[in-house]
């Protein structure tokens, strides 16, 4: 098995990921174009490939320090070789990799290969973001910029920025999907405060022995609800999955999936959110089942929250969110 894959991450590729992808892709007949962190050896690509166009992605050089051009390139020319040969055998129209972490590509306009400016038209698609993070949502990634100056610049960040460059092409494409991966731990300041002004509707995670995670996925959750709002973006939230990674480490995994409606869809002159925050937060994670080739229940009841329908997509497919915005 590949260094950055494991059984729980393949059953959550294939079960999880790979229905929602095929949906958009069989359901809206359009281009689905994969913007995000693939490994060298792109398993994710490799798994949803029968459904995805193109192909922008990110490759540091060494993982966990600052990228400096001394640095060898064998991963990004690894993941190139694995591209190209998806392109000259037409499983995939066209690729470009950016040589460097997410961060300092996207902040910067442009990567360490100075392969030019950051860019993507394409007519009738679905962008597919997954920022499959190694680490926690507030590991600062630092880089240098072109003036020599070091800069650190935040996950949280780059999830605005990614929503920027989502708002610049809404006229070539309304809807995309977030994929977004993290370790389950924080330990931020903000999440403190967070955490000190919704106590009361956090208290029902006080006795599970998970508080922490779940405190975190309530945060998360929130977070990406508003910002996504605040973009002019539906969102309609799939189920969180808690999952162990490698080396046994806790993660989480979000998807959600966000269309910006037309003006003619608003009600009373504004767009009506459907799905409400605490309909997300108040749902209880599920869990991959590599055994058993499925996912599987939350092990346990908490008082005040549900367990989600592991049919996810036909409840995505029945929501009001989708009658109301998705169906033209």
């Amino acid at each position: 098995m590949p260094d950055f894959s494991t059984p729980n991450k393949e059953c959550i590729r294939r079960y999880y990921n790979k229905p929602i992808i095929k949906r958009l892709k069989e359901t809206y007949n359009c281009n689905i174009i994969y913007y995000g962190l693939p490994s060298p050896d792109a398993e994710d690509i490799a798994e949803w490939i029968d459904y995805i166009s193109s192909v922008v992605a990110f490759q540091c050089r060494d993982y966990g320090n600052v990228s400096d051009p001394d640095q060898p390139t064998d991963k990004v020319d690894k993941l190139i070789e694995k591209l190209n040969a998806w392109e000259a055998s037409g499983k995939i129209e066209d690729y470009i990799v950016y040589d460097g972490y997410m961060e300092e590509v996207l902040f910067k306009g442009f990567d360490n290969s100075a392969s030019g400016s950051i860019d993507y038209t394409h007519d009738n698609h679905i962008t597919l973001f997954n920022l499959d993070f190694c680490n926690s949502i507030t590991s600062p990634q630092e880089y240098i910029t072109k003036d020599g100056d070091r800069v650190s610049k935040f996950k949280l960040e780059l999830i605005d920025k990614i929503l920027e460059y989502q708002s610049k092409v809404s006229n070539q494409s309304d809807k995309f999907v977030l994929f977004l991966t993290v370790q389950a731990s924080y330990a931020g300041a903000d999440l403190h405060d967070y955490t000190e002004v919704n106590k009361q509707s956090m208290s029902k995670y006080n006795s599970h022995d998970r508080r922490k995670h779940l405190v975190l996925k309530h945060f998360i959750e929130d977070y990406l609800y508003s910002i996504i709002k605040s973009n002019n973006y539906i969102p309609q939230f799939m189920p969180t999955v808690f999952y162990k990674g490698i080396n046994d480490v806790d993660m989480m995994h979000f998807a959600v999936m966000c269309v910006r409606p037309q003006e003619d869809k608003k009600h009373g002159g504004v767009f009506v959110y459907n799905q409400k925050l605490v309909d997300i937060t108040d749902s209880l994670p599920i869990l991959p089942d590599p055994d058993n080739n499925a996912l599987k229940k939350f092990a346990d009841d908490i008082d005040g929250m549900s367990h989600p329908d592991l049919n996810f997509m036909q409840t995505f497919v029945q929501s009001r969110n989708v009658s109301s915005y998705w169906n033209d």
